[in-house]
């Protein structure tokens, strides 16, 4: 209740009036489905957006996992043994983890569009190059290699896409993305089986590098250059991760994860093997 002493009102009540007002006020101002009008014009560049992020994800993901149940019987072929087809696998899958925080904070540093297009120009080059390819170093080197380009990829476009949309559609945009992203990883192994019945084992990582190069030639033409801080990222400092591991949660999460994708690598390396026994 608003009181009058003196014919002033109450400061005190009056200020909550307008923090009540700016509320309001914000609330209206949050992009969301239920709003038409200038809402809608605000959703439809995020979509478009998104959606580049979907298909570019989904091009360079099926080409690089088309490869992934080739090598393995391609190694075998030439005369690797298992335990090092398992070294081969486990070099990739390790510098995948261990360089994507750092990389991904570089990117947000130097920007999206570079550090994804130079991701995907090294797994495009480590394709093209396991055609050449006949020694045990040979396949580690490229795999260390195929890691490094995984790391600059996927947490960098990860974070676009989280960039891209608003709080309020957050979910459904990773649902998106992760629908085009496992569609991919699950239509490329079967692709690269069925291109390598048909063709020998070599010419899949020709046509795996092509495919890769052409998410290469839509990232170059569709993806904007602007830096993650400039639409929305923090473009925090390498000094601000310590924090990150007193982060229960985050904790919780980053080991559920390791020891999930420990049982995946072993399978996608061995299985391959088995089956043809």
């Amino acid at each position: 209740m608003i009181k009058n002493t003196d014919g002033n009102r109450d400061t005190n009540a009056y200020q909550g009036l307008r923090d009540a007002a700016g509320e309001i006020s914000d609330i209206s101002s949050i992009p969301g489905d239920h709003q038409a009008g200038a809402g809608e014009i605000q959703q439809r560049p995020f979509r478009l957006m998104v959606g580049i992020c979907c298909l570019i994800a989904f091009t360079c993901y099926f080409g690089s996992y088309m490869r992934l149940p080739v090598v393995p019987l391609f190694a075998s072929s030439l005369g690797i043994d298992t335990a090092q087809i398992g070294l081969i696998n486990s070099a990739f899958f390790l510098m995948a983890g261990l360089l994507s925080l750092p990389l991904g904070a570089v990117s947000d540093r130097m920007g999206a569009k570079p550090m994804a297009a130079t991701g995907l120009l090294i797994l495009a080059g480590t394709s093209f190059l396991l055609y050449f390819s006949t020694h045990f170093f040979h396949f580690l080197l490229l795999y260390v290699l195929f890691g490094v380009g995984i790391a600059a990829f996927g947490p960098t476009m990860m974070s676009a896409v989280a960039n891209f949309a608003p709080p309020t559609h957050l979910g459904r945009v990773y649902g998106w993305y992760t629908t085009a992203l496992f569609c991919a990883m699950s239509l490329g192994p079967a692709a690269g089986g069925y291109a390598a019945r048909e063709f020998g084992f070599q010419p899949v990582f020709l046509i795996s590098g092509a495919i890769i190069l052409g998410g290469f030639a839509l990232t170059v033409g569709l993806f904007p250059g602007t830096r993650s801080r400039e639409i929305g990222g923090t473009g925090q400092s390498l000094s601000g991760f310590p924090a990150l591991f007193k982060n229960r949660s985050l904790m919780g999460c980053w080991a559920a994860t390791l020891g999930g994708c420990f049982g995946l690598g072993m399978f996608i390396t061995f299985s391959p093997l088995y089956a043809v026994e």
